[in-house]
């Protein structure tokens, strides 16, 4: 099992202001409340692992990857590499692509593109997640 990437509370996420950020991933009181708990614990430089909170918060991947890219400045293929760490996401991507045809798609040019050849590949016409 991959370690989940810890990501440095100041030090790694450029200006975003903190509003953003609520906007991104607070669609419920909840999620609002795990917005707060997150730019809390970055204000006292605690590091966090963004990744796993938002999975067991059951944020969906489209909000996951933007606030992901919104922290990191980086692009789509390089925030789902960081989420993908997490042994959840992979587990969930996987139910998704199986159940929901634009999933599959998505995951079918992925692998198509390479984009995470340790990760994903086509196998027989199928996006197939490695393990």
């Amino acid at each position: 099992m991959a370690t989940p990437v810890q990501i440095s509370p100041i030090v790694e996420w450029p200006p975003l202001p903190e509003e953003r950020f609520r906007s991104l991933i607070a669609d419920t009181p909840e999620r609002l409340a795990l917005a707060n708990s997150i730019l809390e614990r970055r204000a006292r430089g605690e590091a966090l692992d963004l990744p796993s909170e938002f999975f067991d918060a059951g944020l969906d991947w489209p909000r996951t990857i933007k606030a992901i890219r919104a922290i990191h400045a980086n692009s789509i293929a390089e925030a789902q590499a960081m989420i993908l760490v997490h042994p959840g996401w992979p587990r969930w991507c996987k139910l998704r692509i199986r159940s929901d045809r634009s999933c599959w798609k998505q995951a079918y040019r992925a692998a198509q593109k390479n984009s995470h050849p340790d990760r994903l590949k086509l196998v027989d016409g199928q996006p197939v997640f490695l393990s």
